[in-house]
């Protein structure tokens, strides 16, 4: 989509403040506009464990060299008609009881501020 970063799945980083800074990897799983970021992951993983503890978080874009870096908050999402509606078929090998496993959450970005770099000019934003 010109004009528009997108980000490569294996550049997405969900960063967690919790007295360090960890960068596992998370695939996007659906992302409507900059701000709101939807990730789907098992109710047992560390990143829902820390967001329970602290729901302050960061997602980094990158795209051959332009990026943008958010800050914000996660939600975590257990509701059933979110998670029908969320669901992709491949999340089936992840979490084989469909869009009613038990192990099958949502994590739910909502960034409320963002650090742009693009065409080598950084600007700051509250979005």
């Amino acid at each position: 989509m010109k004009g528009r970063l997108r980000p490569a799945e294996e550049d997405l980083r969900l960063v967690r403040y919790q007295g360090k800074t960890t960068l596992p990897c998370v695939r996007l799983v659906e992302g409507a506009v900059l701000k709101i970021v939807w990730m789907a992951t098992s109710v047992g993983s560390m990143k829902v464990n820390d967001f329970k503890a602290n729901n302050k978080a960061g997602l980094c874009y990158d795209h051959y060299g332009d990026g943008v870096a958010l800050r914000g908050t996660v939600e975590i999402i257990t509701d059933d008609t979110i998670r029908k509606d969320i669901w992709q078929d491949w999340f089936v090998h992840h979490f084989p009881d469909g869009p009613s496993d038990p192990n099958y959450v949502l994590l739910h970005f909502i960034g409320t501020e963002a650090t742009f770099w693009i065409n080598g000019e950084f600007s700051h934003s509250n979005i």
